[in-house]
């Protein structure tokens, strides 16, 4: 049996006027995946985010979450769950009684014995124990950061979009709760779908990347095929490739058929030197191309 997506985009479109925000996206997300959207401010990563989440609403296409059409469903009627750059957490409540304020909402109406168990494990898988009776203005920005991480999942998502979360901290506090963050997704088992323009972020915690530009994707891959194989110049000046040389193929080998591994292709440059390089765009003799070392 087929397994279902977690989140599929499916020719979505999303236009400001006469802005293309999201240009035709399509894209299978599976259960489970760490997947994140990285690119420059601008690209269309946050609207894609907010797309999945129902905070915007598709001009065309269609948004899927575990096999349901969900584009004209609000954000509480979605299995989604959204943890933004501020956190959001409300000032006058405890962080007990800010995560577990989804439950006690009159939708769920779920039992006081039943709240605080709950509680006490997601407190529990953000590593906070002994921090439920204070407040957020008592929090160091990487604690009120997890809490805003439990809130969201003690509602058991089946996707988590997280929107640039790190980006308020400092570079050291940073990369610590890129090792939390990775940690509780494979702990808890939910897809992320994680935007960010941090390139390191998205390299060390992702199971695929997709890296946009102009409401596009430019390349879609795990981490290590979008640093060491990109597909086009943008991503790997974008992924910081400086030394990007053009120059044309003068021989090229598609390496034998039935063959996993690439052949090999010959380039040479514009001031006239020569090298050799794995043929993974399968490009033939004549072709202008572009290679970083």
């Amino acid at each position: 049996m087929k397994q279902v997506a977690s989140v599929e985009l499916a020719h979505v479109v999303k236009r400001y006027g006469d802005v293309i925000a999201v240009n035709d996206l399509s894209l299978v997300i599976g259960e489970g995946e760490f997947f994140s959207l990285l690119g420059p401010s601008g690209c269309g990563k946050t609207t894609t985010l907010r797309l999945i989440g129902g905070l915007e609403t598709p001009d065309s296409g269609e948004v899927y979450i575990s096999g349901e059409v969900v584009n004209d469903r609000p954000p509480y009627e979605r299995s989604s769950n959204i943890v933004f750059q501020n956190y959001a957490l409300f000032p006058h409540l405890t962080v007990n009684d800010n995560i577990a304020f989804g439950l006690r909402l009159k939708s769920r109406r779920t039992p006081e014995p039943e709240v605080k168990k709950l509680v006490a494990q997601a407190l529990e898988l953000v590593h906070l124990e002994d921090f439920g009776a204070r407040r957020p203005i008592q929090l160091s920005g990487g604690q009120q950061q997890r809490v805003a991480l439990a809130r969201a999942l003690i509602l058991r998502p089946k996707v988590l979009l997280l929107d640039e979360p790190l980006g308020a901290l400092d570079r050291k506090l940073r990369k610590a709760m890129q090792k939390e963050l990775r940690r509780i997704q494979q702990e808890v088992n939910i897809t992320f779908v994680y935007v960010t323009h941090d390139q390191e972020e998205a390299m060390s915690m992702s199971d695929r990347v997709a890296v946009m530009r102009n409401g596009d994707f430019e390349q879609i891959g795990s981490p290590q095929e979008i640093f060491q194989s990109p597909q086009t110049r943008f991503t790997a000046d974008f992924m910081g490739a400086c030394n990007i040389y053009s120059g044309r193929v003068i021989a090229a080998d598609a390496g034998e058929v039935g063959c996993a591994s690439a052949g090999t292709v010959q380039i040479e440059t514009e001031t006239g030197f020569t090298v050799m390089s794995r043929n993974n765009l399968e490009l033939s003799s004549g072709a202008a191309t572009s290679f970083s070392i």
